[in-house]
C-alpha cells in the first residue's frame, strides 16, 4: 500500500510538469498515476466491505433486542 501510495503521488507530481508542448510525455504520467490510484483505492474498498458486511449482520443481529427495549420504556 506504501509503495502504491509513492507511486500514485509521483505520478500525479510529474503530471504538474504538463504543458501544450510535452503532451505525449504527460500520458505516460497520467498512466502511472491511474495505476498508483487503482492500487489504493480497491484493496481499501474491499476490506470496507468486508468489515461493513460484518458490521450490518451485527446491527440486524441486535435490532430485535433494541426494538423490544425501547418498547419496554
Amino acid at each position: 500500500m506504501i509503495v502504491s501510495t509513492g507511486i500514485m503521488l509521483a505520478g500525479n507530481g510529474a503530471m504538474a510538469a504538463a504543458t501544450l508542448d510535452n503532451l505525449p510525455g504527460v500520458y505516460a504520467a497520467v498512466s502511472i498515476a491511474c495505476l498508483g490510484v487503482g492500487a489504493v483505492i480497491i484493496p481499501c474498498q474491499i476490506v470496507s466491505t468486508v468489515v461493513g458486511q460484518a458490521r450490518v449482520h451485527m446491527v440486524h443481529a441486535i435490532l430485535p433486542t433494541l426494538q423490544v427495549l425501547i418498547h419496554l420504556q
